[in-house]
């Protein structure tokens, strides 16, 4: 217990000691911006130390930029319910890594790895979809699933001071997501035959096995 204290002690240090001197290059670029009359959102020392340390990853990062392009810029005459769920996705994916790479040629590699596992279930979802597009119905269902469950937590908590037009609009997403929640539904216990609703985990296994064959 006690190593585990002190290293979890240790980073903490080292997180307060990075936000430290964030802060410290923050006013240092604030008090220049004042006598420049421009501010620039970004640590131009991180920059120099991120090319010198990954330069072999920036000599390859047009031929990475064209394969986005040819990836994503691209006509659809009559794209399908799957083929617009994967552009979403992978236009995100895509997003998502710009980002990262923003946050670590600023210095910023936490905030990066809170990106990563996102941009990871994005790529892999546009990828089982891309294999398997008939499974484009339940991915998109279960986004009017979710958006009713969101729907109702905003009446539940706001319902009192909200205009009855907004209160309309959400009374009808929780009743599309009653009318698309049937096809999750499962078995929660075999002997009394009680179901309960698991998501898109209820398609998990399946989705999971197919992937891997």
């Amino acid at each position: 217990m006690s190593r585990a204290f002190g290293m979890v002690r240790s980073f903490a240090l080292a997180a307060l000691a990075n936000l430290e001197g964030g802060i410290r290059r923050i006013r240092v670029k604030l008090a220049d911006a004042k006598d420049r009359g421009a501010f620039i959102a970004g640590d131009r020392a991180e920059w120099a130390d991120f090319q010198r340390r990954r330069w072999k990853f920036l000599e390859r990062f047009p031929s990475l930029l064209a394969a986005a392009k040819k990836a994503l810029i691209h006509e659809q005459k009559t794209p399908t319910d799957a083929d617009i769920a994967i552009f979403f996705l992978e236009r995100s994916a895509a997003e998502d890594f710009m980002e990262i790479l923003l946050l670590c040629a600023n210095g910023y590699g936490i905030g990066a790895t809170k990106l990563l596992r996102g941009m990871h279930e994005r790529v892999v979802i546009a990828r089982y979809l891309r294999m398997h597009p008939d499974e484009a119905e339940n991915f998109n269902a279960w986004g009017v699933v979710d958006q009713g469950k969101r729907a109702r937590a905003v009446l539940d908590a706001f319902g009192a001071s909200l205009k009855p037009d907004m209160i309309a609009k959400l009374k009808a997403d929780i009743e599309a997501g009653k009318g698309e929640a049937a096809r999750f539904m499962v078995d929660d216990c075999k002997v009394c035959g009680t179901k309960k609703q698991n998501g898109p985990s209820s398609i998990s296994c399946r989705w999971r096995d197919r992937l891997m064959n």
